[in-house]
């Protein structure tokens, strides 16, 4: 449950942080502790886990949010009682292992711990910012919580309209590596996962980068039957750990492999506990030919689910169509709880939908398998590369002629060996003399909005380049995007809103750093993409579904679906005229143009239509939206 706190300690402070917690607070009246360090406040709501030191043995407080999935054995090492919480336990870590700690810690969390000898505050989350913290400086001093809201009536903070934060989320640029997490809020800011800052009472900052997976050696097997043997034993003990030990449990199953093999191994786990599991499945509420929008894709995703869920005979499969619930309201309580908006809409009614009717069955748990592109069933998209890199020649040679031998043609293999950057692509096009879009092309912000915030300097310099990722091999690259994926707030709005946890076994970080620790190329033995799952799962999930060559698209009919809302469409633009924040950043014009050229985009090219109304004006809306709606409430 939420944390806040802050450096200082006077009643007004204390008073702060106990209206940070009760703006947090998922049920109204929840109970909430507080404690008074000294030169601190420390505070928690409902089953947020506190721990009280002593200035003799544990001269540590410590607020803590989440949980631990190695608890039994870190009690063991630090000699603790079987019954003390994880906020002891932290307490304990600290002292034992410094403020590193949290790199022998595996869990989800988020911690506040004030440091009575040394006088400093030491904020961190764990490794794959699943729990989120949130910090300001306010002339009083640096203040935390565990979500913007417990920090937006902080006296001293600034809660204005962070420009450059809104132009980065129209255009999906992260930050840069080394650059602090920006909220839509300029005083406010998010802490990165994996990392420990350091506050002393002297308000000197300091943080630590305490994950480092790509400094452990490359995994070496006789077999590469022994990596896919391997990924699934990961994975199911990530679903063990997470699964809760009552009540009722979900699943989201698509066609993909990493949500069916998520929800087979949880229907396994359940099944011995004799244990039903509810499947959703997303389904068309339109008929449409997927291929007309991306050729290799189908559309409708329940024949291939239905196989999985058919094999556990205590798995009910429920489908729940595209339209499920009003787009607004998708958008609003999304953007409601996550205190930003869904950067696409194409897929926020039936993911609504799925939420709503787990919550009326009365779930507790959703299993998702969200990260497993890049974890457990990664194609090896960098090997040719990487073997380029190092210079393997005859290993590059191989694996060619392997992966030629299975269907793939010599432009996409030599563009995978080469693998050029954004920004070398857009240099060959431009002396092709091919139009290149750019951030401002592929977004439907102001041009003197996105002029204004900094980002036209930054797009077609190494600074720009960093959104592609850190492209040194394989390994950084997947550790770059899995690091820059931001989850914290999609946890607090599931439990916030329906009442139930939000679990990715595929993002767990012992899968993690298995995969990390694989060569990129032993992803694809024998030239054949993610073969390493197929070999782990194949006694798990059907043949039909690991052989099958295309995917499914996922919100297929969402042209259609589009479609018969333009008069939704246009009636918010209309709204947003009357807007001043969405006016400063979205070119509301070039909006109505796009929609009144419906017809010839949709008639001239379906793919990129589909690019067009769910990216760059659906992001767009949703911003807008979500900036009235701030705005009304707020009178910014």
């Amino acid at each position: 449950m939420p944390i806040a706190g802050c450096l200082g300690d006077s009643p007004e402070l204390k008073r702060a942080t106990e209206s940070s917690l009760r703006r947090m607070q998922f049920k109204e009246g929840s109970e909430t502790t507080v404690q008074e360090c000294g030169s601190a406040i420390l505070g928690a709501v409902a089953d947020g886990k506190s721990f009280a030191g002593d200035d003799n043995l544990l001269p540590v407080d410590v607020v803590f949010d989440g949980r631990l999935f190695e608890g039994r054995e870190l009690r063991a090492a630090l000699e603790l009682p079987a019954d003390c919480n994880e906020a002891a336990i932290a307490a304990s870590a600290y002292v034992a292992w410094g403020a590193e700690f949290p790199d022998r810690l595996d869990g989800e969390y988020a911690f506040a711990l004030w440091d009575r000898r040394q006088k400093r505050l030491v904020l961190g989350r764990d490794a794959m910012s699943r729990v989120s913290l949130f910090y300001s400086r306010p002339e009083s001093g640096l203040c935390f919580a565990s979500e913007p809201m417990g920090l937006m009536g902080w006296n001293g903070v600034d809660t204005s309209l962070n420009e450059r934060a809104v132009a980065m989320a129209l255009s999906l640029t992260p930050p840069e590596p080394q650059e602090e997490l920006p909220t839509l809020q300029k005083g406010i800011f998010s802490l990165r996962g994996g990392h420990v800052m350091l506050i002393g009472s002297d308000r000197a900052e300091s943080m630590i980068d305490f994950w480092q997976p790509l400094k452990v050696p490359q995994l070496v097997v006789k077999d590469w039957r022994e990596y896919g043997d391997a990924l699934r034993a990961a994975l199911l003990r990530a679903v063990r750990v997470r699964l809760p030990v009552e009540g009722l449990v979900a699943s989201q199953l698509s066609s993909g492999f990493d949500s069916s093999g998520v929800t087979a191994l949880t229907a396994q786990v359940l099944a011995r506990q004799n244990r039903p599991l509810i499947a959703y499945t997303s389904v068309p509420a339109h008929s449409v030919n997927a291929k007309e929008i991306m050729g290799d894709r189908f559309s409708n995703e329940w024949p291939l689910a239905a196989q999985v869920a058919a094999m556990y005979p205590n798995v009910e499969h429920v489908a729940v169509p595209t339209d499920a619930v009003d787009w607004w309201e998708s958008l609003d309580v999304m953007g409601d709880n996550c205190g930003a908006p869904a950067g696409f809409i194409r897929n926020s009614r039936w993911y609504l939908g799925i939420l709503t009717d787990a919550q009326r069955r009365g779930a507790v748990t959703m299993m998702e398998g969200q990260a497993g592109n890049l974890t457990s069933s990664y194609n090896g998209g960098f090997g040719l590369y990487d073997l380029r890199s190092r210079k393997q020649w005859g290993l590059l040679y191989r694996a060619l002629r392997n992966r030629r031998k299975h269907g793939g043609n010599w432009k996409s293999l030599l563009s995978s060996t080469w693998m050029p950057s954004r920004n070398a692509m857009a240099r060959i096009q431009r002396l092709r003399r091919r139009e290149v879009p750019g951030l401002f092309d592929l977004s439907m912000m102001r041009r003197d909005f996105y002029e204004n915030s900094g980002l036209a300097k930054t797009e077609h310099s190494a600074m720009g380049a960093t959104v592609e990722g850190d492209r040194t091999n394989g390994a950084a690259w997947r550790f770059s995007i899995l690091r820059a994926s931001e989850m914290g707030m999609m946890r607090s709005m599931q439990r916030r809103a329906f009442g139930m946890e939000r679990e990715d076994p595929t993002a767990d970080r012992r899968l993690v750093e298995l995969c990390l620790g694989i060569p990129d190329e032993a992803f694809a033995p024998e030239g054949i993409k993610r073969e390493l799952y197929r070999h782990g799962f194949r006694n798990d999930l059907p043949a039909e579904l690991l052989s099958e060559p295309l995917r499914g698209l996922q919100s297929s009919d969402f042209l259609q679906m589009f479609e018969a809302w333009i008069p939704e469409w246009r009636a918010e633009l209309d709204r947003l005229d009357q807007s001043a924040l969405a006016g400063m950043c979205l070119d509301l014009p070039r909006m109505r143009k796009l929609l009144d050229d419906w017809p010839t985009m949709v008639a001239t090219n379906r793919s990129s239509a589909d690019m067009a109304y769910n990216y760059t004006f659906g992001g767009a809306l949703a911003m807008g939206r979500f900036l009235r709606r701030m705005e009304e409430r707020t009178g910014q």
